[in-house]
C-alpha cells in the first residue's frame, strides 16, 4: 500500500511538472539535410528534458526513452560545428538489444531546428550529435541538422538511411 501511495505521488509530482512544459519535435537529417526513419518528442520544464526517440517511422514497434537537461555549448572539441541547447542519454542500444548492453548513447542537441535554404540545403553548425561509448571507450559518433520536418510513415529513402543511431550498433557488439 505505502509503494502504491508513493508511486501515485511521485506521478502527480511529475505530472505537475511537465504541466506546463515546452514541447518539440524534431527531425534528424544527415550532414547533407536527408532525413532518418526516427524522430524525437521532447518536454522541456525547468530545465529537466524527457522524452522519446520515436522509431514508428523505422517500422519499430516500440521507443527509445530520452532524459537529460538543458545546456550551453559544452567544449565538444572536434564537434565544435554542433550547436548544444539539450544534452540527453537515450537507452536505445539496450532497448534495441532486448538486454543490457553496457553501451550509453548520449545527444547532445540544439533546441530548436536548423532552416534549410530556398534549393533545402542546410547550413551552419549542426543541431545533433550523438556519441556511443561502452567500458569507458567511445565507439562512435554521429551528426547532423535538426528538421522540423519528421519523417512520413512509408518515407523509403528514411527508412533505407535507418534510424540516425543506427550504424553505431555494430560498433558496440560484442
Amino acid at each position: 500500500m505505502k509503494l502504491r501511495m508513493f508511486v501515485e505521488f511521485a506521478l502527480l509530482m511529475l505530472g505537475c511538472c511537465f504541466a506546463s512544459a515546452q514541447t518539440y519535435t524534431f527531425g534528424f537529417t544527415d550532414a547533407n539535410g536527408d532525413l532518418y526513419c526516427d524522430y524525437e518528442q521532447l518536454g522541456v520544464s525547468n530545465g529537466a528534458i524527457a522524452g522519446i526517440d520515436n522509431l514508428s517511422g523505422c517500422g519499430m514497434t516500440y521507443n527509445a526513452t530520452l532524459i537529460g537537461g538543458a545546456a550551453t555549448d559544452p567544449a565538444l572539441g572536434r564537434y565544435d560545428r554542433v550547436g548544444v541547447g539539450a544534452i540527453l542519454a537515450d537507452n536505445i542500444l539496450d532497448l534495441n538489444a532486448g538486454t543490457f548492453t553496457d553501451a550509453q548513447a548520449v545527444l547532445f542537441q540544439a533546441l530548436k531546428c536548423n532552416t534549410p535554404d530556398k534549393n533545402g540545403k542546410y547550413h551552419g553548425k549542426y543541431g545533433w550529435l550523438i556519441v556511443v561509448a561502452s567500458e569507458g571507450f567511445i565507439y562512435g559518433d554521429n551528426f547532423g541538422y535538426l528538421s522540423c520536418t519528421i519523417p512520413a510513415k512509408g518515407d523509403g529513402d528514411a527508412l533505407m538511411r535507418g534510424p540516425m543511431w543506427g550504424k553505431l550498433l555494430g560498433k558496440v557488439k560484442k
